[in-house]
């Protein structure tokens, strides 16, 4: 529930802000409210700024390459887990196989989400594979981060670890 209301929030100031500045363009300096005047003006002047610092919106890349030096001409296997399934939002953590007759090789792996996600952004950090059980799955422990954001900059950033078994049959 508390997802759903940090993606409502993100999605309201924003409409919110763009309600202030298109009104003040057109009404100016008397749309203001004077019991709210200092408040809005001062959220007029942070989401201006914001525009202005913004950073590239470029994704940093969520791949984690397990082992690079295998030939890419076998076929491959790709699993997918929903590690963290919620009522708003969904993580996904993907790993792709080189299927050798019936060896299976991790080569990489990756993960994004799903779902109504206004105001959040995961970022993969470590993917380990422990416990190898032959050709019928491996546990895996995914580190990851969580950052709530607020216009662009980080609010909170929550760190989740989760542990998946991959089924390979």
């Amino acid at each position: 529930m508390i997802y759903l209301l940090w993606s409502l929030i993100n999605v309201f100031l924003p409409l919110y802000f763009f309600y202030l500045l298109f009104s003040f363009l057109a009404k100016g300096k008397r749309f203001f409210n004077p019991k709210y005047k200092t408040f809005q003006i001062l959220f007029l002047v942070i989401g201006i700024t914001q525009i202005i610092v913004a950073s590239s919106t470029d994704k940093a890349n969520q791949n984690i390459y397990l082992k690079d030096d295998h030939a890419n001409f076998n076929s491959s296997k790709m699993v997918h887990n929903m590690v963290e399934d919620n009522w708003t939002m969904n993580i996904h953590f993907l790993l792709e196989y080189s299927v050798q007759g019936n060896k299976y090789i991790p080569l990489k792996s990756s993960s994004f989400l799903s779902g109504f996600v206004s105001g959040y952004d995961w970022e993969l950090l470590s993917v380990d594979g422990v416990g190898i059980e032959g050709d019928s799955g491996t546990v895996w422990y995914v580190n990851g981060n969580l950052q709530w954001k607020l216009f662009g900059t980080t609010i909170y950033s929550q760190n989740k670890i989760f542990q998946v078994k991959t089924e390979l049959d």
